[in-house]
């Protein structure tokens, strides 16, 4: 069985706008609109080795907005799509899932538009008819939706799901076993299946350990460019920060701790400490 579409992270509190929310970005670029087909399709495992492809010839010249509107139809399709579901007991092990080529790309996607945003955001402004405060909207909308979309793939219970995944194989090979009427069928329960399917087994739990392991490191970085990004887009507007950390999926305890974490307290970030209680405020 190959990778299926997994409907995982449908929550996200807002509908994602597209690039013709901006009249400059409205036209969908020809080849970029095959993405959208293959979404379409639920043909994900295409999807990011064509976005792939893409991604490593896109690059938005503030001179050219073709390049501008490819680039930014790109972001959307990948903040679009969902990331592979995990693997189940009766999924064989694919390459693609076990190099976790769509959470590199995401993440990829991810880094690019952010550096972008924080460096060449004016450049844009200056030579096409695009307002910063627009550009400015869709870069967070989208790095908000990309981070919010990982920090869900992650599996907190994913030890017990495999211990009962074992469990499950243990007590199948124990109830064969038990109606077995010879002793090769007590030796060789499931015949020609019996290595496969514990050597699928095994598999899918390092596979799974590995892609949890993979999200979470993903988490990590994704959180040091994303609010640093934030208080560079929007100085002194702590509510416009706060907006898009919520559309990330952070919960007020979250937002401080984060916070802390990524930017810290000095000049810069002193608006994002303003109303806080003396104990939060550190």
């Amino acid at each position: 069985m190959g990778i299926v579409v997994s409907s995982h992270g449908s929550d996200f509190p807002v509908p994602l706008e597209k690039p013709s929310s901006i009249k400059s970005l409205r036209d969908v670029p020809e080849d970029i609109k095959a993405l959208n087909i293959l979404l379409k399709e639920n043909k994900l495992e295409e999807f990011y080795k064509k976005s792939r492809e893409w991604y490593l010839k896109s690059y938005p010249h503030s001179e050219d907005i073709a390049s501008v509107q490819k680039f930014f139809w790109l972001a959307y399709y990948v903040s679009s799509a969902p990331l592979f579901p995990f693997e189940d007991d009766d999924c064989r092990t694919t390459a693609s899932f076990n190099d976790n080529i769509d959470l590199r790309l995401l993440g990829d996607v991810f880094d690019f538009s952010l550096t972008i945003a924080r460096n060449n955001l004016d450049s844009f402004t200056v030579h096409q008819s695009l307002k910063r405060k627009e550009l400015a909207h869709l870069f967070s909308l989208y790095a908000a939706r990309m981070l919010h979309r990982v920090r869900n793939a992650y599996v907190n219970d994913l030890p017990e799901r495999e211990k009962a995944a074992r469990q499950n194989y243990q007590k199948a090979v124990a109830e064969r076993m038990e109606k077995a009427t010879t002793l090769e069928e007590k030796l060789d329960p499931f015949g020609a299946e019996t290595g496969r399917m514990a050597r699928n087994l095994d598999n899918k739990i390092v596979a799974n350990d590995g892609r949890n392991m993979e999200i979470k490191n993903t988490v990590e970085r994704m959180e040091e460019d994303f609010v640093p990004t934030l208080v560079r887009l929007f100085p002194g507007k702590k509510g416009e920060v706060i907006k898009y950390i919520r559309m990330a999926g952070y919960q007020e305890g979250e937002i401080n701790d984060l916070v802390d974490r990524t930017v810290g307290r000095d000049s810069s970030t002193e608006f994002l400490y303003k109303g806080r209680s003396k104990k939060d405020a550190r």
